[in-house]
């Protein structure tokens, strides 16, 4: 740990889990003192999270399926949004019909989880704006941090109102926030008591290229431990990461569902036996299931288990799985029933949230390059991870993926796919890019690992 580290009384040095937690307490203790009139000594500023991209509009009646409901909007074109008005309401104005959705669960622990961090360092507030249905599947802290029920409201209004409004876009559609969070002081930047980010990135790691704060946000990353011997081998055993603390501390299910993953668990024997993991994003053919099934059956192997807890979306998935590993004597296993699409709903943010929590009680995880879902499982997780199958993704993004994988993943790191774009497009990145090589960063040498 680096001495010195302390800055206005706050320990710069002090790890992911010490920080957060004294974040929320306290924002907690903050919003207290405003319910019962008391006026802090600095007025509050205020991060706002609006998860999702800045273009993309859909059907309000198709939300149950958003396969096909969902494209790329156009800003309307005979006016500028007006001074206060929501990018949200500006992009469907003129046609109720259209809503502007909320991105995958995976989607939004990745700019969540960034959000958060930017937070910590800008010492501001963090909200998360429009996860109200969502939210109902997790308990505390998630719960604390929505702005539509937590009592924060009337206060960053009056912020707004007072100190201004800045919105900026760390999203695959507008990445324009980049070079500004690789360069600029967020405890004086921007000058708005309000800052919204509209993302569904994992933006963290240009953090790392920050001369303001890469050094504090390095040294939140813990050391993580447990798992086997030979998983230890790749990713997770021995790895500082900050990925993985940072999700588990953010990322926990409502006391009714946890109850309820708990109780399946001890059914399975998945909390006195290793197991493995793996998420199967897509519906597979039978050649694509060969090949699967041959993976599956090399990493149990490797991690002496016999049971494979299986999360998907489709049912023939899970049957063809089935027959499959038993044909070796193995077992499969899942929780809950099949949705068949992903969609907006309570049910639906409650089945991802149980499968990325059971997921992350394995030994070893499963996962498709690039799969977000899969990002959040294997932090949840801590240990390794095994790339197998092909990808949905570009080898831009991912690197050369065949059907035939069947690799470790080698961190536990989310990936952030638009950090070549940040590097090519801003000077101040790639000198921050630079200035990590140079002090070798192992942290963001994981943060660079495509996958």
């Amino acid at each position: 740990m680096r001495r010195g580290g302390t800055r206005g009384g706050e320990n710069t040095t002090a790890t992911w889990t010490a920080r957060w937690h004294r974040h929320i307490e306290w924002q907690r203790q903050l919003l207290v003192n405003l319910a019962a009139g008391k006026t802090p000594p600095r007025a509050p500023r205020f991060l706002v999270l609006r998860p999702g991209d800045k273009l993309t509009v859909c059907d309000a009646s198709g939300m149950h399926d958003l396969r096909g409901q969902c494209y790329r909007g156009t800003p309307p074109s005979r006016r500028r949004p007006l001074d206060g008005e929501h990018w949200d309401a500006f992009m469907t104005s003129g046609n109720a019909k259209l809503m502007r959705p909320l991105p995958g669960l995976g989607n939004v622990a990745l700019s969540l989880v960034s959000a958060a961090i930017t937070a910590v360092v800008s010492r501001r507030v963090l909200l998360l704006e429009n996860f109200s249905a969502p939210s109902q599947s997790f308990g505390s802290p998630m719960r604390d941090l929505i702005l539509e029920s937590n009592g924060w409201a009337p206060h960053m209004a009056e912020a707004a109102q007072l100190g201004g409004m800045t919105d900026s876009w760390a999203a695959h559609d507008d990445q324009s926030a980049f070079a500004d969070l690789c360069r600029a002081n967020l405890r004086s930047w921007p000058p708005s008591r309000v800052w919204r980010i509209w993302s569904n990135q994992y933006f963290a790691p240009l953090l790392l290229l920050n001369p303001h704060h890469a050094l504090h946000v390095e040294a939140m990353a813990e050391l993580l431990g447990g798992g086997s011997e030979e998983s230890s081998s790749g990713g997770g055993v021995g790895e500082r990461s900050l990925w993985t603390p940072a999700i588990r501390s953010m990322w926990v299910p409502r006391p009714e569902l946890l109850a309820e993953l708990s109780g399946f668990a001890t059914r399975h024997r998945l909390d006195v036996a290793p197991f493995v993991a793996m998420h199967v994003r897509m519906p597979l053919k039978a050649k694509q299931m060969e090949n699967v099934a041959r993976c599956a059956r090399e990493r149990l192997a490797a991690n002496n288990a016999s049971t494979l807890f299986l999360a998907t979306l489709f049912g023939a998935n899970r049957r063809m799985l089935k027959q499959s590993l038993s044909e070796s004597g193995l077992a499969l296993v899942w929780f809950g029933r099949t949705l068949e699409a992903q969609a907006e709903s309570k049910a639906g943010s409650d089945a991802a949230l149980a499968d990325m929590w059971l997921m992350g009680r394995a030994r070893e995880v499963m996962v498709n390059a690039g799969s977000t879902f899969g990002y959040v499982a294997q932090g949840l997780s801590g240990g390794r991870a095994t790339r197998y199958g092909g990808t949905h993704t570009s080898s831009q993004f991912v690197g050369d993926v065949g059907p035939n994988d069947c690799r470790d993943v080698g961190t536990t790191e989310a990936s952030f796919h638009l950090l070549p774009q940040a590097t090519r497009a801003s000077t101040a990145c790639r000198a921050g890019e630079r200035e990590a090589r140079r002090r070798s960063s192992a942290l963001y040498a994981s943060s660079t690992v495509k996958h």
